[in-house]
């Protein structure tokens, strides 16, 4: 499939999720979110690294205010444009921490909120368009995640979508990193740890 492929799967996925009415999308993420926090409870994760949700993804602000409330250290990416990087930033007030990145994604303020070491974070959320069965995932096309990932190394990776971003194979370059979890509104997809 190449990047072409990729393009024309990344465009037909993104036009499918945007044509989920937004009472449906909020309800589906309800689902998402109690899922995943039943997973959190279960293998009882302490740091949780959450992306904060723009557009039509599944809706991350309820989830991070629920694990705050739950004790839980909650940390979000910061994009370090120049760099390339991901810096996990540990976030108290949602939305309070909150301001537009550089690609005007919220992130936490970087003055307000203070930086986590990778290692010591349990679970990464992972944003994506598309993901496949094996854990591999058509992205935003940054590759910040796939380079933030291999900081993580004690960290469940989880992928968080609706059932219509679910594919059977998707195609993935050396430098792909996967998810090792996918929460959907209707299951749990255990891919396990390479």
């Amino acid at each position: 499939m190449g990047s072409a492929g990729k393009k024309e799967l990344r465009k037909l996925i993104l036009s499918r999720r945007n044509s989920l009415p937004e009472g449906e999308r909020k309800r589906l993420s309800r689902m998402i979110k109690d899922r995943f926090i039943g997973l959190v409870e279960e293998e009882g994760f302490d740091v949780v690294m959450v992306y904060f949700s723009i557009g039509s993804e599944v809706e991350t602000y309820e989830l991070a205010r629920e694990l705050l409330g739950m004790g839980k250290r909650v940390c979000g990416p910061a994009i370090l444009k120049r760099e390339k990087e991901l810096l996990p930033l540990l976030v108290r007030k949602i939305p309070d921490q909150l301001v537009r990145g550089p690609y005007g994604i919220p992130e936490p303020s970087k003055e307000l909120c203070e930086p986590i070491d990778p290692r010591e974070i349990d679970v990464v959320v992972v944003p994506g368009v598309a993901f496949d069965l094996r854990g591999y995932r058509i992205g935003y096309g940054g590759g910040y995640y796939d380079r933030f990932l291999r900081k993580c190394e004690n960290a469940l990776r989880v992928g968080l979508a609706f059932e219509l971003q679910i594919l059977d194979r998707i195609e993935n370059e050396d430098w792909d990193e996967p998810v090792h979890a996918i929460v959907t509104e209707r299951r749990v997809i255990r891919i396990g740890r390479a």
